[in-house]
């Protein structure tokens, strides 16, 4: 009893204290639900690249690569939905499981997802305020309520048109479906008839060919079609404005496996059965469906070859500016180095104009002088009128290797280059002093080699490698130039797709190790070439 006593007396302060802040903690719970609702729909848009709609107060939806939330992203199809004053009235014609459901589906959905904030799945909406949404889809036959599949359509269409307004939205799929084809080809034109006079916002799909025509007839109303590959026999799911589509029955019939017989049979008494203007319609709209096709195709190989230009334009761009940057470098090193060496000069003149100067001290001043080397000048010589022989050893203008002429063409020249094969023009080589060892081994001899760094080369060179080969080229030769001590070096890429220089210095970018780096000068293979400097 005293148990009970105390768990009775625990719970009452317990519930007393819960009591003097339920509530707060009723407001928090219902805060935290709201702020939870809104996170998950943040995220939702977020996983399915989602874009938040515009909502207007005209009647116009216009929807922009609308792609169904609920179908696989690498299978959907996405597609363009506009209607706007003076039509009210979408009416999607076309073959069975061709997509015009799907399409009505797409239209309600984003209105209603809209409306409840859910981001929608297209690259751009705009959604007019609607103060009902009207469905009619699907099947709801009953043999409670005694409903057959068209009298369960005509309830759910009676209450509807009670109660539409010219603020309503109305989504009706095989308006008129259920019953005999004439019949219902007219109660679906009247029905139609009345949400005009209402001024309804509708969107409605059919087979109808009077439908169709009542639908062509009418400035307030948009025809529109899924599309059908009559090549392949299967739908596109392409929608389509101002096309009339065909239900293509038999083709999909042929497709699901009903023998060829009975499909025979059903085209010769559909052909039986068509007017003049039907024949005339059937071949406007196929060449319509091919000149469709044909544009989609177009559209797409337009996009692609303005993605390319886009990208050359962007690589060209980075590249006049990489140059421009260079060329100013080289000028400001150009002029510091002349500045210091008139300055160098004024010093030596001085010293060697003092009289007292002892021959030890001139002696050092001589040696001085020879350390002011000349700017190295532009190479202008004209080397297509130098003939060339096989064996010759001469050097590539663009990194001042020596390499051996072994084949001479009428356009180009062959040549071995650590035992590879290179293919140059003339003005590409020029002739060199240096010997062509008789049993070398992917022997590269570098031009500009100083003494103290002999054991390595100063040039870490990457022509004809894949970028993940030439960049791990490049990270063993630089590591082998930190332990050398060597600050100075060129890696020559050459200018090919442009791909390996991005690698090149992306990587340099990313190295802590490099002070600087830049495009070479035109001595020093321009835009093919590095020269990197290290801390």
């Amino acid at each position: 009893e005293k148990e009970k006593a105390e768990i009775h007396r625990i719970l009452t302060r317990l519930s007393r204290s819960v009591a003097a802040i339920a509530d707060e903690e009723i407001s928090n719970i219902e805060t935290c639900g709201i702020l939870d609702a809104i996170f998950a729909k943040a995220q939702w848009g977020k996983l399915h690249d989602g874009v938040a709609a515009e909502l207007t107060e005209q009647k116009e939806i216009e929807i922009v690569r609308a792609k169904h939330p609920l179908i696989d992203p690498k299978k959907v199809v996405a597609n363009n939905y506009h209607l706007h004053d003076p039509k009210r009235i979408l009416l999607i014609t076309g073959p069975n499981t061709g997509g015009k459901t799907v399409s009505m589906k797409v239209i309600g959905l984003f209105v209603l997802m809209t409306y409840v904030g859910i981001p929608v799945t297209a690259e751009s909406a705009v959604i007019p305020f609607f103060d009902n949404v009207f469905v009619d889809i699907g099947d709801d036959q009953s043999v409670v309520e005694s409903l057959s599949s068209f009298s369960a359509h005509i309830k759910k269409q009676a209450e509807i048109i009670r109660s539409a307004t010219e603020n309503s939205l109305v989504l009706m799929d095989e308006v008129g479906s259920g019953t005999d084809p004439k019949e219902g080809e007219s109660l679906a034109i009247s029905i139609l008839n009345y949400l005009r006079d209402v001024k309804a916002t509708c969107v409605a799909t059919t087979h109808y060919g009077r439908l169709k025509a009542y639908g062509k007839r009418h400035d307030d109303i948009m025809v529109a079609s899924v599309q059908f590959d009559q090549e392949k026999l299967e739908p596109t799911y392409r929608f389509i404005e101002g096309l009339t589509g065909q239900s293509n029955a038999f083709e999909i019939a042929e497709r699901y496996g009903l023998p060829k017989s009975i499909i025979k049979y059903a085209s010769f008494l559909k052909e039986q059965a068509k007017s003049k203007e039907d024949i005339l319609i059937e071949r406007l709209e196929t060449q319509l469906n091919e000149t469709t096709l044909k544009n989609d195709e177009l559209s797409q190989k337009i996009a692609e070859v303005k993605a390319l230009q886009e990208s050359l334009i962007k690589e060209r761009n980075q590249l006049l500016k990489e140059k421009d940057d260079w060329q100013k470098n080289a000028q400001a090193e150009a002029n510091q180095y002349i500045e210091e060496a008139q300055h160098k000069a004024d010093e030596i003149l001085a010293q060697m104009r003092n009289e007292q100067a002892k021959y030890h001290e001139v002696l050092n001043v001589r040696n001085q002088l020879k350390k002011i080397q000349p700017l190295e000048e532009v190479d202008e010589t004209n080397y297509d009128d130098i003939t060339y022989h096989v064996g010759d050893a001469v050097e590539l203008r663009s990194s001042n290797q020596v390499c051996e002429v072994i084949k001479i063409g009428r356009k180009e020249i062959t040549v071995s280059l650590n035992g590879r094969t290179i293919h140059v023009k003339k003005n590409q080589i020029r002739p060199s002093s240096h010997v062509i060892p008789k049993n070398k081994t992917n022997t590269s001899v570098h031009i500009r080699s100083h003494n103290i760094y002999a054991s390595m080369s100063l040039e870490c060179n990457l022509i004809g490698m894949h970028v993940d080969e030439g960049i791990e080229k490049m990270k063993d030769y630089m590591d082998q130039a930190k332990i050398h001590g060597l600050k100075t070096f060129r890696i020559i890429h050459g200018d090919g797709t442009g791909k390996l220089r991005k690698a090149v210095h992306d990587r340099l970018r990313n190295d802590k190790s490099v002070k600087e780096f830049r495009l070479g000068m035109p001595q020093e293979g321009g835009t093919g070439a590095t020269v990197v400097t290290l801390n």
